[in-house]
């Protein structure tokens, strides 16, 4: 499966693949949260018929990873799971927070234009969960199975369709 490339503003948006393994591997040894993701090397690079594997690149290199999971039985539902820089965890640093605004605005757009209605994320971390529920109207799933383990939380938020102009 071959995925295109999107120029995002300054960003490119592209295709995950193996030679960014590494970095990832990195990346989650050093995030609790993700942490189990590290047994599975190629989880933020693979491409399956139902997850797609993107890096978001500024002129420094990768800023994040972005796995988009589209549910089978509900092509219109996605889950979106994102993996940072350990440095970005603690708090968002302004090269973190501009590249998810800019990338986020694009995807909202993007999935829209391809008949997404839902779109949903897991997280653990407050910094993430907070901007997600003030920039872009994320609430808490009412669907949420895994809530009851603390501090982690299933996010959900509806896309309008895209209105034409008459």
């Amino acid at each position: 499966m071959t995925l295109p490339s999107y120029k995002i503003g300054a960003y490119l948006l592209r295709p995950a693949v193996a030679n960014d393994n590494a970095l990832a591997a990195l990346w989650n040894d050093r995030d609790p949260d993700h942490a189990w993701e590290g047994q599975n090397p190629t989880y933020w690079t693979e491409q399956r018929e139902n997850a797609e594997n993107y890096v978001l690149e500024d002129w420094a290199g990768i800023v994040f990873f972005l796995k988009i999971i589209r549910q089978i039985k509900r092509p219109e539902c996605i889950e979106v799971s994102m993996q940072f820089s350990p440095k970005a965890h603690q708090h968002f640093d302004l090269r973190t927070t501009r590249a998810i605004g800019v990338g986020f605005a694009w995807l909202l757009k993007a999935l829209a234009a391809n008949g997404v209605r839902d779109l949903y994320f897991s997280s653990r971390s407050v910094p993430l969960i907070n901007f997600a529920q003030v920039k872009w109207g994320f609430q808490k799933a009412n669907d949420d199975p895994i809530s009851a383990e603390a501090g982690f939380g299933r996010y959900h938020r509806t896309i309008e369709p895209e209105r034409t102009p008459a």
